[in-house]
């Protein structure tokens, strides 16, 4: 390869680069403006996250990330979704119709058991709460079209650009992503 062709080939890829980095960008946008969540934490960085009410993972994410949460290091935009079983649905729209959503989550958190949010199944789910949700799932499913929760996004400050954690990650990752994030 030539001197010439591995310049273009370079300005190609930092060209693709930037364009995945805005679209990154955008998507957390899209998130805000066409999902349906709720902000829990009153300063530090914001992940926004993906969470099922039936998912244990997530769960478990929340206990390893709360004394973040508590000590005003991160906050979390929570974007309820329905991937995971029939009972999902029902809890996710119980959560998202709440008058206060962030306090519900916390208590239904506090109450986890048996593999489930602390939150009772809606019995019939408005159309346009079912919507909502499904709008989430659909914004999940393009960051990852498996639609494995939990899945955070946040902005990776020191590389530029939007990162994403899918699936259960160690304490420790969530601490760099949080770094990465400042």
């Amino acid at each position: 390869m030539g001197k010439n062709s591995r310049g273009i080939l370079l300005a190609l890829l930092m060209a693709m680069s930037a364009l995945v980095t805005a679209h990154a960008a955008d998507f957390l946008t899209r998130v805000q403006d066409q999902g349906t969540s709720f902000l829990i934490g009153r300063s530090g960085p914001v992940f926004t996250d993906f969470v099922d009410p039936d998912c244990p993972y997530c769960h478990q994410e929340f206990r390893e990330l709360q004394p973040l949460l508590l000590s005003g290091k991160l906050r979390l935009r929570i974007v309820p979704v329905a991937v995971l079983d029939a009972g999902s649905l029902p809890r996710a729209a119980t959560l998202l119709e709440s008058r206060h959503p962030g306090e519900t989550f916390l208590q239904a958190e506090a109450g986890f058991h048996n593999g489930h949010l602390a939150l009772p199944r809606m019995q019939n789910v408005p159309p346009a709460m079912a919507s909502a949700v499904e709008r989430n799932n659909q914004l999940l499913e393009d960051i990852d079209p498996d639609g494995e929760v939990p899945a955070i996004l946040f902005e990776d400050r020191a590389a530029g650009k939007v990162a994403s954690l899918i699936g259960e990650q160690p304490i420790t990752v969530m601490q760099r992503a949080l770094i990465a994030a400042q």
